[in-house]
C-alpha cells in the first residue's frame, strides 16, 4: 500500500525540501568531510497531522543524528577516509509496516 500524503503534507514537504534541506545536505556533507549520496523518501517522512511541525521534526529525528554520527567517525583522517571509501548511500524514510507511521511520539523528539 503506498503512502498518500495530504496537501498539508505535500506543502509541508516540499517548504522543506526547498528552505530547509539544503542547509542540512550542507551539514551531512561537512561532517562526513565528503559528499554523501544521500536518498530521501519524503512521502515516507510525511506523517498526517504534524505538516506544520516538519521543519522542527525533520532535522530532529533524521538529519541531526546522521551529522552527530557521521561528526564522530570522521573525527579523523583514520576514520574520514575509509568512510569516504566505503560509504554507499544513506537513506531516510519511515517505513510504512512501522508504529511510527501513527504520529511522532511527543512534541519534544529526540
Amino acid at each position: 500500500m503506498e503512502v498518500q500524503m495530504g496537501l498539508a503534507e505535500r506543502r509541508s514537504v516540499e517548504r522543506f525540501k526547498s528552505e530547509d534541506y539544503p542547509a542540512w545536505k550542507s551539514r551531512i556533507d561537512e561532517a562526513a568531510g565528503f559528499e554523501v549520496p544521500i536518498e530521501v523518501t519524503w512521502e515516507e517522512l510525511a506523517v498526517a497531522d504534524y505538516a506544520d511541525r516538519y521543519a522542527d521534526y525533520f532535522p530532529q529525528v533524521f538529519f541531526q543524528p546522521l551529522v552527530d554520527a557521521l561528526r564522530a567517525v570522521a573525527v579523523d583522517d583514520m576514520g574520514r577516509k575509509p568512510s569516504a571509501r566505503g560509504y554507499r548511500k544513506s537513506s531516510s524514510g519511515i517505513p510504512e509496516s512501522s508504529s511510527a507511521r501513527q504520529g511522532f511520539p511527543s512534541s519534544t523528539v529526540c
